[in-house]
């Protein structure tokens, strides 16, 4: 099953290297640009989202205002790091949790999902959702972080039983306050939204690259079998 789901991940990915290509960095430019234009006082929706009925394409923002926060610090870094800090943190997260033989075939099964490689080549903001739900799968509150995407919402509550994803959650609420004249600019891109992508499912293809983790997790064969989050109230689930 292992080499199966192995062969089958690097196959699949191999077929789709020229959409690869063609994606690479798409999704980290448009929202590295939204918080270009809202640094420097334009809005951060586009204005067309704003006047009335639209269709989304591509360069549409449809998150919240408080993904600012972390869109923000990410623009003053080397963008090299949008992609490696989650990579890392993901795989860290793998290691750590030494998933057994099934859970690796999970894993590269989930790989080969051809939405998988394109939403990481993208650069969208999933892989951040994914690095997020990993090391909620250890400390349980960075599940809070998810609902900077809120079509993910239910990997949020990884970790809702911890004190801490509480407090983290509370802290979030705090901060989005700050933004609180951009809410209604945000309602109002999404009431207008038009077309295909518009859709509760709108999310469903980050599903399986956010499911990696929780697979190493589920599948652990560690000797920190004892500390995961489903089975300590204080770091629970």
């Amino acid at each position: 099953m292992f080499g199966i789901a192995l062969l089958a991940a690097v196959v699949i990915n191999w077929a789709q290297r020229d959409i690869l290509r063609s994606a690479i960095g798409f999704d980290h430019a448009t929202y590295m640009a939204a918080a270009d234009r809202w640094l420097g006082g334009d809005g951060f929706y586009l204005g067309y989202q704003l006047t009335g009925p639209y269709l989304v394409v591509a360069h549409e923002i449809l998150y919240p205002p408080t993904i600012l926060l972390f869109l923000v610090v990410a623009h003053l870094l080397p963008a090299i790091l949008w992609w490696a800090i989650p990579t890392a943190i993901v795989l860290g997260v793998i290691v750590y949790w030494r998933p057994s033989a099934w859970g690796w075939a999970g894993i590269f099964a989930c790989f080969a999902c051809p939405t998988t490689m394109n939403i990481w080549a993208n650069g969208n903001p999933g892989i951040w959702a994914v690095a997020a739900v990993a090391t909620a799968t250890i400390w349980g509150w960075p599940g809070v972080l998810v609902l900077l995407k809120p079509s993910l919402f239910p990997f949020a509550l990884v970790g809702i039983r911890s004190r801490g994803w509480w407090i983290a959650a509370s802290a979030l609420m705090l901060l989005s306050l700050v933004f609180l004249p951009m809410w209604a600019d945000y309602a109002t891109a999404l009431v207008n939204a038009r077309g295909s992508r518009v859709s509760l499912l709108y999310s469903a293809g980050n599903v399986p690259l956010v499911c990696i983790p929780l697979i190493a997790w589920l599948a652990r064969r560690s000797a920190h079998r004892s500390a995961a989050i489903v089975e300590t109230p204080k770091n629970g689930m």
